[in-house]
């Protein structure tokens, strides 16, 4: 199966939390025959991931047989911008999600906001 990851950070070298699960991620997968293709970050010279340009964002995504989409919450509202381009395609999508929105609201969001993104959330993911 190929796919498609868009991790949102590094994951090579491994280093850290997030950066070590993206690795592990990547590598465990290949090890079960799957191919991992990427073009949304410089994950560095990673030996299982094949990187491919921003530019080639409509290749990729026709290229690929699911999406592993990686959200920190910070990015949610551009995350979910993607998941309602994705339904055109009818791309199976696994989502991540990195915590819980809750963190928003600590990061100076107001709950309104927080509200519309679970909303949205619940929506689209039908």
């Amino acid at each position: 199966m190929r796919v498609g990851l868009m991790y949102g950070m590094t994951t090579y070298p491994p280093s850290t939390g997030g950066t070590i699960h993206g690795y592990q991620l990547v590598k465990q997968l290949a090890a079960l025959g799957h191919e991992v293709v990427t073009c949304y970050y410089d994950h560095g010279p990673h030996p299982d991931l094949r990187q491919m340009r921003a530019r080639q964002i409509a290749r990729f995504l026709r290229g690929i047989d699911v999406l592993y989409v990686r959200v920190e919450w910070q990015t949610a509202s551009v995350a979910l911008s993607l998941l309602q381009l994705l339904r055109l395609r009818r791309l199976p999508v696994v989502w991540e999600f990195n915590g819980t929105s809750d963190e928003l609201r600590y990061q100076g969001h107001d709950a309104a906001e927080v509200d519309g993104i679970n909303r949205r959330l619940r929506r689209w993911s039908r």
